[in-house]
């Protein structure tokens, strides 16, 4: 589907057409309703923004549905929504709510698989996707900023003399040689099935900061999981061309989660020592 805008609009200049990346379409809400059905498009602008459009705003040129998925992740069918199926890795692992495709963006995870895509669709990327794409130290120097609070919240919590740590590296060693790892430590070493891996990943990381348990601050609403995915969205964001392999390493000061990729070994690992 494509479409061009009625009137100018300051964020669609550069192209004649703009292709929709899906679509919504529920009830007229207003009193009294003045259409059978509402209709609102997901369109990128000039500077590769979602932006949700009223479809008294654009023509459409196209309006086949080919290439397009209707979701099913709602039950009330007064609510439907199609997805373009290139947008669909940008909904991977349940990290973003389908139908609010303007909040991709927020996260580096968001821009950075957006950038992807972009990518390998032959589009000129701008400079903050390029960015997104391929500036790992701003991914890194996130990731640590979590872990400098995280750190803090972890021992204030454990209430004990011990003194835990959460810290995250980037390394080209071999984690499994002896100079790496102390193999006189090490109790065992396991390797994560591929499938799982996000999985073991998540409740890894939930396990290091909240003991597993869940904090409840609104109904229905788990801050323990939430905050776990944020720093498993900023770890992941590193990974744009997919995890090789990943290994937990359980020693007796420690545990490590190791994710093999592009030659290195970017491991999690959460101890403690007195």
């Amino acid at each position: 589907m494509t479409c061009k805008f009625k009137n100018h609009n300051s964020k669609f200049v550069r192209r004649p057409q703009y292709e929709i990346w899906g679509f919504s379409e529920q009830d007229d809400q207003r009193v009294p309703p003045k259409l059978e059905k509402v209709r609102t498009y997901f369109v990128l602008d000039d500077d590769y923004e979602f932006c949700r459009i009223d479809e008294a705003a654009i023509e459409i040129i196209d309006n086949s549905l080919d290439g397009y998925k209707l979701m099913d992740t709602f039950s009330n069918s007064k609510f439907i929504l199609y997805l373009k199926t290139d947008v669909l890795p940008l909904l991977d692992k349940n990290f973003i709510n389908g139908w609010n495709l303007t909040g991709i963006q927020i996260s580096i995870w968001g821009q950075t698989r957006l950038a992807k895509i972009l990518r390998d669709k032959g589009e000129v990327l701008s400079e903050k996707l390029i960015n997104a794409l391929e500036n790992e130290n701003d991914k890194l120097l996130l990731i640590q900023g979590f872990l400098d609070f995280a750190n803090h919240y972890i021992n204030y919590k454990q209430d004990s003399d011990l003194v835990y740590h959460l810290g995250f590296c980037k390394t080209n060693k071999d984690i499994f040689s002896e100079d790496y790892n102390y193999l006189t430590e090490v109790k065992t070493i396991f390797e994560v099935k591929k499938e799982n891996i996000y999985k073991e990943f998540l409740e890894f990381i939930n396990q290091a900061l909240f003991n597993g348990d869940k904090i409840i601050i609104y109904p229905n609403q788990d801050a323990s999981y939430s905050t776990s995915k944020s720093l498993l969205m900023t770890i992941d964001s590193i990974f744009v061309n997919g995890i090789e392999a990943a290994y937990i390493i359980e020693r007796y000061w420690d545990t490590r989660f190791a994710i093999k990729y592009n030659g290195y070994y970017y491991v999690l690992e959460y101890g403690f020592s007195d």
